[in-house]
This record gives C-alpha cells, sequence and structure tokens, in this order.
C-alpha cells in the first residue's frame, strides 16, 4: 500500500470512462451510496448527469478510505450545511474536510486534515463568451487581467474563484465580484472590496493546475503554519 502523508492536502482525479467501462463496478457503486445520495442519483434526467454524480460519489467514498482505511467506503456518513456544503459526520473523523467537483466528463476531490479547504474543476472546450462574462463576474482588476491574456486566464482565475467561494462554504451568496484573485503574483494575492469579511476567509492559500484534455482545477485551504502546500494530486485508479 502506498503511503498518504495526511498532513499535506490531497487532490483525487477519477475520469467518468472508469465506470462506464464496467456496468457491474457501476452497479456496486450504487451500493456504496446513502438512501439521501442514491434519491440524488436518480433524480437526474440525463445519463451524463447521473454518471459524473455516481462517478465523484464513488471517488469520495474511495479516496477517503484509501487515506483513513479504518472506515470502509459504505461506513462514510456526512452532513451539509446551510449553504449545502457538506462535511463528515462520523464521530472519529470529524476533522477531516473535503470539497468535491466534476466538469465534463472528470470529477474530483480535495482531502485536508483539519484545514477548511474548496476545490473546483472547469472544462476549458466550451463556446462561451469567456471576455463578457469576466465582464460581467470578474472583479474589475480581474477582467484587466484576462483581457491581458486569453482564454486560459479566464478559465485560471473562474477556477481560483470557484475553489475560494467552496472554501468559504456560503456558496454563490459569497459574490464574485467582491474579491480579486492576483495570479500574476507569487504567491498569488487575495484582496476584497468590502471590511465585512470572515477573518478566516482572509488567511487563504491558493493553488492551480492546468490537465490535459482542456482541463483546470484549482485548490484554496486555511493557511496556518501547519498547512503543508500545494496539495499533492492522486489518480484514483493507481490505488484501486
Amino acid at each position: 500500500m502506498r503511503y498518504i502523508n495526511t498532513l499535506k492536502p490531497t487532490i483525487w482525479l477519477l475520469g467518468t470512462d472508469f465506470l462506464s467501462a464496467n456496468p457491474k463496478h457501476a452497479h456496486h457503486t450504487l451500493t456504496l451510496l446513502s438512501h439521501h445520495e442514491k434519491i440524488q442519483h436518480a433524480a437526474f434526467k440525463f445519463p451524463k448527469d447521473k454518471e459524473l454524480y455516481l462517478t465523484a460519489h464513488y471517488l469520495k467514498r474511495q479516496a477517503l478510505s484509501i487515506i483513513y482505511p479504518t472506515v470502509t467506503p459504505k461506513k462514510w456518513t456526512f452532513r451539509i450545511n446551510q449553504y449545502g456544503k457538506p462535511f463528515i459526520k462520523n464521530p472519529t473523523h470529524r476533522n477531516i474536510q473535503f470539497n468535491l467537483s466534476h466538469s465534463q466528463k472528470l470529477t474530483g476531490i480535495i482531502i485536508c486534515e483539519k484545514h477548511t479547504c474548496g476545490f473546483d474543476i472547469e472544462y476549458t472546450h466550451k463556446d462561451i463568451n469567456w471576455l463578457s462574462l469576466a465582464q460581467g463576474y470578474f472583479h474589475p482588476k480581474e477582467y484587466e487581467q484576462v483581457k491581458r491574456h486569453d482564454k486560459n486566464m479566464f478559465f485560471k482565475i473562474w477556477t481560483l474563484k470557484e475553489a475560494f467561494i467552496k472554501f468559504t462554504g456560503k456558496g454563490l451568496s459569497f459574490p464574485l465580484n467582491e474579491f480579486c484573485i492576483d495570479t500574476e503574483k507569487t504567491p498569488m494575492e487575495l484582496n476584497f472590496s468590502t471590511q465585512d469579511i470572515d477573518s478566516n476567509h482572509r488567511t487563504v492559500k491558493l493553488w492551480h493546475q492546468e490537465l490535459e484534455g482542456g482541463y483546470h482545477i484549482a485548490g484554496a485551504a486555511h493557511n496556518d503554519s501547519r498547512l503543508l502546500w500545494p496539495p499533492e494530486i492522486h489518480w484514483l485508479p493507481d490505488y484501486l
């Protein structure tokens, strides 16, 4: 078994083709889901959305059990806050933080011990007016960054902003244009348009990477002296 350093945040990735290539495996995965997760899975109308959901929650349970093998994939339990962000409910593992994301045919999760975190995946091969979206939703300084660069800069900022918002646990109730991420500085800087921000949200480490196949991924985690950053990337099939 390969050693996973629990003091360092990890990102786990899995493509939807992993389950779609083996229908029996996909059927078994359904048995791992909680009653609530099964209801959510059944509610999706389109096969693509069902596949993404099933893959993401299979990834969530398997990755957690690889790092913390005393809990089997089926035994993980979860709760959600008022904004829909999930947390671990198992009494002995409540200090573990995680965040899921998926886009197109890729799912991912960030797992941190004792540190609040957020994670996002975006697929870039979309026919969208990215400059108009940046103008409408980004902070003016971010819009200027995008204008100086290209579509890749748009998705870099977009994934970082989504990861930060998911880090806060407040969803889209946290306006995208009220904070600015300066990706041109090292380390990246996070600035706010208002002073009415939780102090815990001001101390954040950010990370971004572009993957093959047209994907951008980004992570955010609460920054303190114990945090080992950046996160490590793992592909789930390498551990099965």
